[in-house]
């Protein structure tokens, strides 16, 4: 940020990547406590039929911010590639990326499938390094 811009007017955009439950409402409500634009994702699989979305982006947007949902799949990179561009067409920026996305699998570890292990794997591992990636590269990060 420049010199010029003062903390009271700087507004910061955010993705909160998460399966939308308590712990991104808990997120919203702590980050929407600044000036916040807040972009909500979650798997296309379950935010179609999930309210929880649509719900906090109607609070976002009630406290005079801009929100909208977006359906992503974290362990596509090219899924991960199109939120983070349309979040860049509109908003320019990203400040904060929360990786909070998560699975479980309905099996004890040592009867867990190798496929179900994957998947765990992939969205707990692969899908925060993708997310990064994606904001560092659009944004042409130094790192």
């Amino acid at each position: 940020y420049g010199p010029k811009e003062s903390i009271a007017t700087i507004t910061i955009n955010a993705i909160v990547v998460d399966k939308t439950d308590l712990t991104s409402t808990l997120t919203v409500e702590f980050i929407s406590t600044e000036p916040t634009n807040i972009i909500l994702t979650a798997n296309p699989e379950t935010m179609p039929s999930h309210d929880a979305s649509s719900s906090l982006t109607a609070e976002i947007k009630a406290k005079g911010r801009k929100s909208f949902a977006a359906s992503v799949d974290v362990t596509n990179e090219k899924s991960v590639q199109d939120m983070v561009a349309a979040v860049m067409k509109h908003f320019g920026k990203i400040d904060i990326l929360v990786n909070n996305a998560g699975a479980t699998r309905p099996a004890m570890l040592h009867k867990m499938s190798e496929q179900q292990w994957d998947e765990v794997v992939d969205i707990h591992l692969k899908g925060p390094i993708l997310c990064i990636q994606a904001a560092a590269v659009i944004q042409d990060l130094p790192f």
